[in-house]
């Protein structure tokens, strides 16, 4: 299998060529969406679940297989892809060459170029959200986009009936996944609250950012606290900002989203005391040699929260940073103290 390399970023940025453009709905020649937004849209109105596929044609002999064994027969076709909406992310080689533009192409085929290329980089945002490191990857997601789980490709997934009834193996789950979110729609502000709370808690920590539309509604639905949950997720919300920023490569606009909730009044003190430490170890590790602010942030963590379970570990991070700014600060005085050979 083959791993989604960084190389790939750059070919995101190629202006791309084959693709649909305007409102109408993404969809590959295979007949599949390659814009999860649109099979969204089509699952909700269908009511149902979602196949996301992540594959890299032609790159890895495991997509490949998985393909034509798999996925472009027409058992898949009859089973599988009836009762699911079909979403298929191709992240090879084959794939960015459609990105390709003739030199002689028209003005509407240099727009279809640009949306395709954009819409490339989104797919490929989503998958760094995840985290995904193979392909193929499977996923099985509700009908909102959020995760009942991931599907484990393997070497005897040889045709469309192996992967139906490993489908069909997870339709409990998202039976309950399905009544917990159906939850968080009915009842008081507070009850819906609650109910996003407990979903949240109970499925894999690695999927909740897919989930970020609900976390988002918790400061709105709960503007007094009530529930005690509020801080807790405006740093969930930060957090996500950060993991947009860090694929953007933007180190100072993830350290902003921290820094902008210090004084929230949602925060307790250990929140507070964290994104402090998380904003300092940002952009220490980010190359920044604002070494004052680092120190700063730190200094304030420790006093916001000084009898807190992690102060000790900050105050030791702390000690470590300031030893290690003289010692460099004392290095290049040194060097540059040194006389020259003439």
């Amino acid at each position: 299998m083959k791993k989604i390399l960084v190389k790939v970023l750059f070919c995101l940025f190629i202006i791309a060529g084959i693709c649909s453009c305007g409102n109408k709905a993404k969809i590959d020649e295979n007949g599949f969406f390659y814009d999860l937004d649109d099979a969204k849209k089509v699952a909700e109105k269908n009511d149902k679940n979602i196949l996301l596929l992540l594959t890299s044609e032609g790159d890895d002999f495991a997509s490949e297989d998985f393909l034509n064994n798999v996925v472009k027969t027409q058992e898949f076709t009859d089973t599988v892809a009836k009762d699911n909406v079909v979403v298929l992310f191709d992240f090879s080689q084959k794939s960015f060459e459609k990105t390709v533009v003739n030199p002689e192409a028209t003005k509407k085929e240099q727009k279809a170029a640009e949306e395709y290329g954009l819409q490339m980089q989104k797919n490929f945002t989503f998958v760094n959200k995840l985290n995904i490191q193979v392909t193929p990857s499977i996923f099985y997601l509700t009908k909102e986009g959020y995760c009942i789980d991931q599907i484990r490709y393997y070497d005897g997934m040889t045709d469309a009936s192996v992967l139906q009834s490993m489908i069909v193996t997870l339709g409990q789950d998202a039976l309950e996944l399905r009544t917990m979110i159906d939850a968080t729609k009915t009842g008081t502000n507070l009850e819906k609250v609650i109910a996003i709370d407990n979903l949240l808690n109970s499925i894999n920590p690695e999927y909740t950012i897919l989930m970020l539309d609900l976390v988002e509604k918790i400061p709105e639905m709960d503007k007094s606290n009530e529930s005690g949950l509020v801080g807790k997720y405006i740093v969930d919300i930060a957090e996500a900002k950060v993991l947009d920023f860090f694929i953007n490569n933007d180190a100072f606009g993830a350290v902003q989203c921290y820094t902008s909730i210090f004084d929230n009044e949602y925060l307790d003190a250990e929140q507070k005391q964290y994104v402090r430490y998380m904003a300092a170890y940002m952009l220490l590790t980010s190359g920044s040699t604002e070494y004052g602010v680092v120190i700063k942030y730190l200094q304030d963590a420790v006093k916001i929260n000084p009898d807190g379970e992690y102060t000790p570990m900050i105050q030791e991070f702390l000690n470590y940073v300031v030893q290690t700014i003289e010692s460099v600060e004392t290095t290049q005085q040194d060097s540059n103290a040194m006389p020259t050979l003439q």
